[in-house]
C-alpha cells in the first residue's frame, strides 16, 4: 500500500541534481524495498531494470538494478574504478536491498543477509549535477526501466550498522526515528 508502481517503460521519478547529496562522502548507504514483476519483452528492449540511484558510467555511479536473474550494485567515484557486486532477484515478491559503501568495503544486504566485498580503496563521487532516479537509469541510448513496485527508499551519508540494517529489514512501515540521522534522500509513502 503506497508503493510507487513502474510499468517497465518511460516511467520514473527523478531528484534533479540528486548526486549533490552524495558528493565527497566517504560512506554511503542506500536501502529500498522492491517487488519485481519481471521483464515484459513486448515493451522492454533491455534485460535490465533499474531500481534506483545515479549513473554516468564513468566516475559517478551508485545504483541498484535488476537483470533477468541477478541484481547488480555498482559504485564508481572520481578515480573511475568501478566496484560491482551481484546478488539475486526475487520475482513477484517483496525484497529488501541495502547497499553500504565504506572506505574499503562494499556491503550488500538482501533481505537482511550480508554479502561483503573488499576493495583496496574507493574514491568519493564529486559530480553534483546528476539526477537521482527511481525506476530507471540511462545507459548510452537505452534506459533501464523497472517493471514492478518500489517502496521505502532511503539514502544516508554514513554506513548503517548491522543493527540498523536489521531494523530496516524487519520494519513493516516507515523509518525508525533512530535511523533518520544523516538521511539525505527519502521516500516513505506509507
Amino acid at each position: 500500500n503506497g508503493a510507487l508502481s513502474f510499468k517497465g517503460i518511460k516511467s520514473l521519478c527523478t531528484i534533479d541534481s540528486g548526486s549533490s547529496y552524495l558528493t565527497n562522502k566517504t560512506e554511503l548507504t542506500m536501502s529500498v524495498w522492491a517487488y519485481s514483476l519481471g521483464r515484459d519483452t513486448n515493451i522492454v528492449k533491455t534485460p535490465f531494470g533499474a531500481i534506483c540511484g545515479i549513473r554516468n558510467n564513468v566516475d559517478a555511479n551508485f545504483y541498484i538494478l535488476h537483470g533477468s536473474t541477478f541484481s547488480e550494485y555498482r559504485y564508481t567515484g572520481i578515480n573511475g574504478l568501478q566496484y560491482t557486486a551481484s546478488g539475486s532477484v526475487a520475482q513477484n515478491a517483496w525484497k529488501h536491498y541495502l547497499f553500504v559503501k565504506k572506505a574499503e568495503t562494499i556491503e550488500i544486504y538482501e533481505n537482511g543477509i550480508l554479502n561483503l566485498f573488499n576493495f583496496s580503496t574507493t574514491s568519493p563521487i564529486t559530480i553534483q549535477n546528476l539526477p537521482f532516479n527511481i525506476g530507471a537509469l540511462s545507459f548510452n541510448t537505452d534506459s533501464f526501466y523497472y517493471h514492478g513496485f518500489i517502496d521505502d527508499l532511503g539514502v544516508w551519508d554514513r554506513a548503517l550498522t548491522p543493527l540498523e540494517v536489521h531494523g530496516l529489514f524487519k520494519q513493516t512501515v516507515g523509518l525508525p526515528n533512530s535511523q533518520k540521522n544523516n538521511l539525505d534522500i527519502q521516500f516513505y509513502p506509507n
